[in-house]
Order: structure tokens, then sequence, then C-alpha cells
């Protein structure tokens, strides 16, 4: 160092030691030369220092890891030496060959021991796990009635049943007579029972739903029991609903059970009704309404009443005939007129509510005093539509209703249960225009011409007082029933006609108190059907 560095370093070191910065001076220090600014031997040993200080860091990092594992690998070799030779020491072990030697051969003899071990137990394994997979494979190959789900339990089986809807149920149930089988038997387990309670709980009446439950379940019913014969399939119906009796909704259970017999035959259809009226108890309800006074059961005769109209009559019929041959079939289970007629008059007969409860009205269309002009279709229009369906029987054969059975049955409501109010029959032939006809043939053929002739009047007076046109109404009607009359049939009918209206007429101008307003309307209404009688005359 030159003369002028000496003092400058000791300055600079006192600065540093008196955190001061240091003091440069006029003359500074020389600043070390860059290495290419050194002479070409200089920067060649410098290399080559650096070099070798490289290498001497890289060798010892080297030794540093191989010394390293050398500790770890004697650490390892120290505690399997104790673990199998508990009383050598650490010397004797470091030292002696030979027990490094008997060492390393009693672990390869360990390690040979449990790899095979271990190979053994892998075998086993893929060996089961192989044969199970052959199984399955040889059970899936083979041909047989349930295909791959042979292998599983009957209970898982089952299970898997319990997932699939109802609709995609059904063609399982159609694959083979075991898979039909096997469907037909879950429909009587209790998860069945359940899955039909939930599904089916939130179906009401008049709801509206993109797939009726009931109705999926009646396919299904049918689907599953379709390789039995026709008693078979009744007995397992009245079983699943045994099974499901809390169910009390009633039109549903119509959907399921009209399902169940769709594209049916009719004689088998009225076989599965006999079953429907013995286990819904029905049989027994109606034997005891029907054989007492009318009346004397409301609530009983208002349950029967809901139930044989929910569960035949509330479904939609894709038949037109359908309505008619279950009406049919349902009245035929009695064997009399009478009892067919109040079992009709239950069916269909008017209803009033006293104390928050329906009942079947009997006596409203018995009271002549009451006028049903506002409210015929109400009273009415229940009784017309039976009618409507009996009288569209005719090509069902042994279920068809003849006009003269459709006549003797509208003979006995009218009767029930006492002889009705003649406007009211009146009402309930012009809502069904084409029963008027067939009722004046039948008085008149039974030798009634006062009746047919009191009933033309009161039809007459209907219809005026409806402010319908008398003459343009009735003449159709008047002259195809004279037409199949013989000559003096006739004659005796227009004059029973004409002097019915003059007694009417009569007695209205002699009573006491004179009904002034009355006789002028009965004038007026006589007027209504001049034409008419004029057009009677030249046809007689």
């Amino acid at each position: 160092m030159t003369e002028y560095s000496k003092p400058a370093a000791k300055i600079a070191k006192l600065d540093v030691k008196q955190n001061l910065k240091p003091v440069h001076r006029t003359r500074p220090v020389n600043p070390p030369k860059k290495p290419n600014e050194l002479p070409l031997e200089n920067r060649a040993s410098r290399l080559k220092a650096e070099y070798l200080a490289k290498k001497r860091a890289e060798q010892g990092f080297v030794w540093k890891e191989i010394n390293s594992k050398k500790r770890e690998m004697h650490r390892q070799m120290r505690y399997r030496h104790e673990y199998w030779s508990p009383y050598s020491n650490e010397i004797q072990w470091l030292n002696n060959t030979e027990l490094q030697d008997e060492y390393m051969e009693r672990l390869n003899v360990y390690n040979r021991i449990t790899d095979f071990f271990y190979r053994k137990r892998r075998q086993i394994f893929d060996q089961a796990r192989y044969a199970e997979a052959m199984r399955i494979r040889r059970a899936i190959n083979v041909g047989t009635p349930l295909g791959m789900f042979q292998v599983l339990p009957r209970e898982l089986l089952y299970n898997l049943f319990d997932r699939i809807p109802v609709k995609f149920l059904l063609p399982v149930s159609l694959t083979s007579n075991t898979f039909n089988s096997e469907v037909r038997r879950y429909l009587l387990l209790e998860s069945a029972h359940q899955k039909f309670l939930v599904e089916t709980a939130t179906c009401v009446e008049g709801g509206i739903f993109d797939v009726d439950p009931f109705y999926s379940w009646g396919m299904l019913l049918k689907a599953s029991t379709i390789v039995m014969n026709s008693r078979k399939r009744r007995s397992f119906l009245a079983s699943f609903f045994s099974k499901n009796e809390e169910i009390t909704n009633w039109p549903g259970w119509g959907r399921c059970f009209m399902a169940f017999c769709e594209k049916w035959d009719f004689h088998e259809c009225e076989e599965l009704m006999h079953v429907i009226l013995h286990f819904t108890e029905l049989n027994q309800f109606l034997h005891k309404i029907l054989s007492e006074k009318i009346g004397k059961y409301p609530s009983l005769e208002m349950q029967v009443r809901a139930r044989l109209r929910a569960l035949f009559l509330s479904h939609a019929a894709k038949d037109g005939r359908d309505y008619g041959f279950w009406i049919s079939a349902i009245l035929r289970t009695q064997k009399t007129v009478e009892l067919q007629g109040k079992l009709f008059m239950v069916m269909f007969g008017p209803v009033k509510t006293t104390e928050n409860e329906q009942i079947i009205d009997w006596e409203v269309l018995c009271d002549g005093s009451i006028s049903l002009r506002h409210r015929y279709m109400k009273l009415l229009g229940s009784i017309t539509l039976g009618f409507h369906h009996l009288a569209n029987t005719s090509s069902l054969k042994r279920y068809a209703w003849t006009d003269y059975q459709i006549f003797t049955l509208f003979e006995q409501i009218s009767k029930i249960p006492n002889t009705w109010a003649l406007h009211n029959i009146a009402m309930l032939l012009i809502l069904r225009p084409k029963f008027i006809h067939k009722t004046l043939l039948k008085l008149l053929a039974q030798g009634r011409t006062s009746d047919a002739a009191h009933l033309f009047h009161a039809l007459k007076t209907v219809l005026y007082d409806w402010g319908i046109l008398v003459s343009a109404a009735m003449s159709d009607v008047m002259l195809e029933t004279f037409r199949d009359l013989s000559p003096i049939d006739r004659r005796l009918f227009l004059g029973s006609i004409l002097r019915t209206e003059s007694y009417q007429l009569c007695e209205l101008l002699l009573s006491t108190p004179f009904d002034a307003e009355s006789f002028h309307d009965e004038l007026s209404c006589a007027r209504s059907i001049s034409a008419l009688m004029e057009l009677l005359a030249r046809n007689i």
C-alpha cells in the first residue's frame, strides 16, 4: 500500500467505527484493476485458482453427501443388528464380516418369505376375483330369463324395482315370464305399497297431472298378470287392493281398474265388476239400503252413490258404449225392476244439502207445488244422462236395454217414493226428446190413452212456459207417433187430447175462487197448438 493509501484507510476505518461516512480526500485511493486489465499470466493463474476452488467445493459437497449416506446406512444396520442380535455390541458388529454376511443372509431369507406370502395372498385374491368375474360373465352370456340380474339377490332386485318409475317397470315385466313373475311378487311387497302410497298421495280428484299414477299402476297390474287366466288376474287385483285398502281415493281406484281391464271383453269386465263390488264392500252396502225403506240410511246411500260413480263412471271412456255397459251391469245385479229403480235413483237421483251433509232428495220430484223451471237441469240432468247411456246399449247384446225395458224402468222410478208430478216427468222427457215418442207409444200400446193425452198436455205446458214454440217442437214427434198407430188408435188419441184440453179449461173456468190469470194462460197455451192439431187431423 502506498503512503497515500495508509492514512486514507485509517480514516475510513475510523469513520466506520463512528458511523460516519468516509471522508473523501482530494487524492482518492487507486481502484483495483479489472480482470481484463491484469497481465495475461496473472489472469490465467487467477482463473485456474478459481476453477480448483470450485472443484474442491464440489468434491467436498459430494463427500459430505457420501458421509451422510454412510451414517444413515450404519444407523440402519446398527438397528437391524440390535434387532437380530440383541447381545452383540456395535464394535463387534462393525468389525465382524461374518456377522454381516449372516445378517444379510437372514435378511434375504426374511424378504423372500414375506415376498412369497405376499405374492401367494395376491394370487389367491386374483384367482377369487377372476372366478367371480367368470361366473358373472357366464351368467350374462348364458340366456337366463333374468339375464345379468340372475346373479343379484332377490332383495337387491326388488330394491332396484323400487327405484324404477312405474312407466319403465311396465316393459320390464313384459321381458320374460320370469321377470313377469318377479314384478308380480314385488307388487305385493311392503316396499311396493309404500311406493304406491307416495305416488298416489299427490293425486287428488280434479287435479292436473302429466301422468296419472293410478292409470300407470293399473297398466302395470295388467302387464304383470298378462300370463294369467282371467280368474287369477281378478284374484291378484283383489290381493293388491287388500294391500292398499287404506287408500280411499275412489276416482283414482276407478281409473286404475279401468286401465286394468282396458280392451277386455264385456263379459270379463262384468266378472271383474262383481269382484270389485265384493272387495270394496259395495255388495253389503247395496243389500242393506235396497232391502230397507228408501231414505233410512241417507249417509250410506250417498257413500254407495259416490263409490259406484267413482269406480265405474268417472273415467274417460275411449268407447262410447262403456258407460252404458257399466250402468247396465250394475243395475242387473238386482233381480227385480223395483230394486233396479231404487238403485238407479241412488246413482242418479237429485241431492240436497242438510246440516252440511249431502243426501238424496227423494221427495222433490213428487211435490207438484215446487217449480223446477230454474233448476231442472241440476235435478234432472243426471237422471237424463243415465237413460241416455242405457239407450246406447243396443249393440251390447246381452247387456243391451230394449225400449220396453227402458220405459219400464222409467215408469218405475217415476213412482219412487211416490208418483212424480206430471210436469216433472214432462221436463225429464223434454231433456231427452227421443224418449217422448217411445213413452207415448208404450202408453198407447197398454191402452192408457188418457195418460198419453195428459202427458202430451204437460209437455205442451212446459214448452209454452219456457217460451218454446210448441207446434214446431212437437210436430215431428207427434207425426212419428201417429204413423206407428192404426187409424182407429189415431182418432182415439186425438180425441183424448181434445177432450183433456176441454176438461182442463172447464176446471179452471169453474174453479172457486176463479183464477183468471191461470185460465187465460191455459187458453193461450191451447191456441199455441192449434196448427199442430190441424196437422194431426189431416193425418188421421
